[in-house]
């Protein structure tokens, strides 16, 4: 089974991309969603482990989900968590949270 298996995918037809429809010959190209995360009531919260942590130089959200949860792919998990979406938007010295354990996570994503 590949990973990408169960993964849903919308169409994109923005004209921010005519240029590379005109190149591939197509009116539209088919992306993969990132998966939403129900964010957490404050109860659900008490219930997981967090870990507090500081964004340092060279962190990515890739970077931070394997080392927290061993796969890379749950980077938008912590970015979704902490209702920061980009990784621009953070700054060193930063405070996220990492929300564990991740099946537990996982069984709150829509």
């Amino acid at each position: 089974m590949g990973r990408y298996n169960n993964k849903k995918t919308a169409s994109n037809k923005s004209k921010q991309y005519e240029n590379l429809f005109e190149d591939r010959n197509v009116k539209q190209i088919k992306q993969f969603r990132t998966p939403k995360l129900k964010y957490p009531s404050k109860e659900e919260v008490e219930n997981l482990d967090l870990i507090k942590y500081y964004w340092a130089a060279g962190d990515t959200y890739m970077k931070l989900a394997f080392n927290f949860y061993g796969n890379k792919d749950y980077w938008w998990i912590i970015a979704q968590f902490n209702k920061v979406p980009f990784e621009g938007d953070l700054r060193i010295g930063d405070v996220l949270f990492i929300p564990k354990p991740l099946v537990r996570i996982l069984s709150m994503v829509e």
